[in-house]
């Protein structure tokens, strides 16, 4: 280990030139550590997470952004609803609201072997396609889980999809988590029923 000092003076006190070198250094060191923070930052920036909420439907895995869900609660009186399309699978009071019920894999049009069980459901917001606040209730399977997953592992919306389901999809994860887009989804017109009765 060498030493960082210049050697003193005869008098024994540091020189003029080893203080000049002492500062010199330490400029040196803080423009080090400046420059390896940012590159830090810059790093998480780069990698940061996204937060979803996944959620199985069937054998299919779903997620949608943390930001857009409300609430999560068990499935409890659900009232069917006449003249409805195929995807609504009918209403729920929910805290005294009255909010649509969705079945996801129906919507998309996904063949699915199993009628899955819904057993959840997801209360999720946003806006329709005229600006107005829209609720919505997916049913799922399982209860919801939080996850987060880096940009770096989502691909775009597999071609295994219906090509009017992959509209609706943000992207696929590298384990098959199908990531729905609910801003689309929310401001689509087929979820609006205009019928009188």
């Amino acid at each position: 280990m060498t030493n960082l000092l210049k050697p003193k003076n005869k008098a024994g006190t540091p020189s003029a030139n080893s203080q000049e070198s002492r500062q010199d250094k330490r400029l040196i060191l803080e423009q080090r550590a400046k420059a390896l923070a940012k590159t830090l930052d810059d790093s998480n920036k780069n990698h940061a997470s996204i937060s979803l909420l996944a959620f199985g439907l069937g054998q299919e895995q779903f997620a949608v952004p943390i930001t857009c869900v409300k609430e999560i609660a068990p499935l409890e009186g659900l009232t069917r609803v006449p003249c409805t399309p195929g995807f609504i699978l009918g209403v729920v009071n929910f805290r005294g609201r009255i909010v649509s019920l969705m079945d996801i894999a129906a919507f998309m049009g996904l063949e699915t072997k199993v009628k899955p069980e819904h057993n959840f459901v997801v209360l999720v917001g946003g806006n329709d396609a005229s600006g107005h606040e829209l609720e919505l209730c997916l049913a799922v399977s399982d209860l919801p889980v939080t996850r987060q997953v880096a940009p770096s592992r989502i691909s775009p919306a597999d071609t295994a999809l219906s090509r009017s389901g992959a509209a609706f999809v943000r992207g696929v994860t590298d384990d098959m988590l199908v990531i729905l887009d609910m801003e689309k989804m929310l401001a689509d017109p087929a979820i609006i029923i205009h019928q009188s009765f």
